[in-house]
């Protein structure tokens, strides 16, 4: 029995050694020094940061450098793909120029402006200037733009020349401008290698079938349709379809790898979610600090667009709800609703309307939310947030009922801001009861 057990023993520690070094083995056969790796990113639409007043969220320009940083320079190409902002106000455009900083000071190597980006670009009167700062390229004519479609780069890559062709094309025109800008020979030197890549405009289904079939294009990008970064197709001829996903919570990763023989180029794409536990750069932590300051010293708060409310109602304040509803008052302020604006001043957002709306009462209403110095019974996630606003309802002793705007949960604890409300609803509900 003990000669069984130790033979046992013995044949577990050998079966052990031999996978222990045939993982080193496949360790080793991936020579990092043939792998070339693009970075994509875009979809952003405004969002510097994940909210920042509620924890599991992915995200922030400032935890990139973590994820650039895993890959040598002189091996890494970072693609800014567009749709930077949503639109062309006034903290979009701080937006923005925080953004052109970021990617500056994150070394990006390239950036597409959608139309909707070229709308933010003139409203900033960079049109002329933008292509000084980086790299640009752009689908977009007009009188007033002279951006180009298309951009090459050569890296070196273990001793062999590797060509980036990147195109952003419209879908209407794009099966033509593909045989245009890729013709079928690129000539007799083996020792360059294309990577063309195009980013079109849209999802055109049959357009993007007609590009890839075509056997000219490596890799098309198409806007994203979620949050996440997708591999949305791979052809029968290695053509890659991908996604940067939105809200820059997700990274692409194309890697571009030498084949055996190191005459071919091998392709694969993972996605790489931007982790609150990945290192802050501090430089770019500094530069959100300076937005919020911009933000702050504007007066956007102050500035916020406001409605009047109908029939003459108006906010009142949790306060005046305590002389007939004690108990759900002294509930309601053990609960975090009531430090919501609290979470915000923490990490310097308490000036943000975008961010202050969900933590006070009735910010974009005209007896709503002001500031803390102008409106303090209106601090924080009220009775009136969830209820609606209630002078009737009070003045009349209960007769006249709670009128609208009433906030349903997911009006704040949307996917973009409770990085944990998602199928966790009944939980949270639970912290809110004070009835």
């Amino acid at each position: 029995m003990r000669r069984t057990l130790a033979f046992i023993f013995l044949f577990g520690v050998l079966v052990t050694s031999l996978w222990a070094m045939s993982s080193v083995r496949s360790a080793r056969s991936i020579n990092r020094d043939q792998i070339l790796t693009l970075f994509l990113t875009g979809n952003e639409l405004g969002i510097l940061q994940p909210c920042g007043c509620s924890g599991g969220q992915l995200g922030g320009l400032d935890r990139r450098s973590a994820i650039f940083g895993g890959v040598d320079s002189s091996r890494r190409f970072i693609i800014g793909t567009g749709f930077f902002v949503e639109g062309t106000d006034e903290q979009e455009q701080y937006k923005f120029d925080t953004m052109l900083q970021a990617f500056d000071i994150l070394e990006y190597d390239l950036i597409n402006l959608t139309e909707q980006d070229i709308d933010i670009v003139r409203a900033r009167g960079l049109l002329e200037s933008i292509s000084s700062l980086f790299n640009v390229i752009s689908s977009q004519e007009a009188d007033d733009i002279n951006f180009p479609r298309s951009f090459s780069k050569r890296i070196l890559v273990n001793e062999k020349n590797i060509v980036i062709n990147i195109s952003s094309l419209k879908a209407e025109e794009a099966k033509e401008q593909v045989l245009e800008i890729f013709p079928l020979s690129k000539g007799s030197d083996t020792d360059v290698l294309n990577v063309n890549i195009v980013l079109l405009n849209e999802r055109d289904k049959t357009v993007i079938e007609e590009i890839c079939q075509s056997g000219l294009v490596n890799c098309v990008i198409v806007p994203s349709e979620t949050d996440e970064a997708e591999l949305i197709k791979e052809f029968n001829n290695g053509t890659l379809v991908v996604s940067v996903g939105r809200y820059g919570k997700y990274i692409g990763k194309l890697e571009v790898r030498l084949s055996e023989g190191g005459n071919g180029l091998v392709y694969s794409f993972t996605t790489l979610a931007v982790k609150e536990e990945l290192e802050q750069d501090k430089v770019l932590l500094e530069l959100y600090k300076s937005y919020q300051q911009v933000v702050k010293s504007s007066g956007l708060l102050e500035k916020q667009s406001r409605f009047s409310l109908p029939e003459g109602i108006e906010y009142s304040g949790s306060e005046s709800c305590k002389d007939c509803h004690e108990y759900a008052y002294e509930k309601w302020r053990e609960q975090r609703h009531a430090k919501a604006l609290e979470s915000l001043e923490k990490v310097g957002s308490e000036s943000d309307p975008e961010c202050v709306v969900c933590h006070v009462v009735g910010l974009e209403y005209v007896s709503g939310y002001g500031s803390s110095e102008k409106s303090k019974v209106l601090d924080n996630v009220g009775c009136e947030s969830c209820h609606g606003p209630g002078s009737r309802h009070i003045e009349s002793i209960g007769e006249v009922k709670l009128a609208e705007p009433k906030s349903e949960c997911l009006d704040c604890h949307a996917p973009e801001h409770g990085g944990n409300y998602g199928g966790n609803e009944e939980k949270y509900f639970k912290k809110i009861i004070h009835w």
